[in-house]
């Protein structure tokens, strides 16, 4: 009950204002560009992929820094937890940064040529999962109180996602990107969700270490 609390009010205090519609909308105004016509479904999943990585960091410092320090301490006490609470807020951020993954799958099954491969969908499509679960981990350890000044936050946030996915084969969202792009037909579905449940787990354990390791000022 205490999870649902803090998604519940996290949602409240972030989605009708300026924390995260801009981000929405920067995201589906780049993929209204990036995601070409007459290209095949999968490879414009990848473009969104790619993109997520910075959009779902950048979602994830406007979560934590939304709310004011004092009144995350007392959420904080009040949840039991800091690591417990900071932890929430990853996932907060993490399921707000999907929330934008059936209008990029709509987009993409429109502009694509004839019917798309559905297993190199799929694959595309959890490929986006685990660059939204990579970004939201890079941005619950570039928060204050590890980083203070907001402006840097951004600018470290920004070269580590552009860093991730530039450097060919570089796990974990480049690797499944070139892999769907020089191996079509959907034959590392298997080991593309291996890759996320491992990306998951690892994400999970890095969000938690953050709130652990956070000083007492949330």
């Amino acid at each position: 009950m205490r999870t649902v609390s803090v998604m519940v009010y996290t949602a409240a205090r972030c989605a009708p204002f300026l924390s995260w519609p801009p981000i929405w909308v920067t995201f589906l105004l780049i993929i209204s560009i990036g995601y070409v016509s007459g290209a095949p479904a999968a490879d414009s999943l990848d473009v969104g992929a790619a993109l997520l990585v910075p959009v779902s960091t950048w979602m994830a410092m406007a979560t934590f820094r939304g709310e004011d320090p004092v009144q995350s301490g007392t959420h904080a006490l009040h949840y039991g937890s800091r690591a417990g609470y900071r932890f929430m807020l990853s996932v907060t951020s993490f399921v707000a940064s999907i929330a934008v993954l059936p209008l990029s799958l709509g987009y993409a099954w429109l502009r694509a040529p004839s019917a798309p491969d559905t297993p190199m969908v799929i694959m595309a499509l959890l490929t986006q999962f685990v660059a939204a679960a990579t970004g939201t981990a890079i941005g619950s350890w570039l928060t204050r109180p590890f980083v203070e000044r907001q402006s840097t936050a951004f600018v470290l946030g920004l070269g580590i996602s552009v860093g991730l996915v530039a450097v060919p084969r570089i796990p974990p969202v480049r690797l499944l990107t070139d892999v769907i792009t020089v191996t079509p037909g959907g034959g590392h579905l298997l080991q593309t969700v291996a890759v996320l449940i491992i990306t998951l787990v690892a994400a999970g354990s890095a969000c938690w270490a953050a709130g652990a390791r956070a000083p007492r000022r949330v």
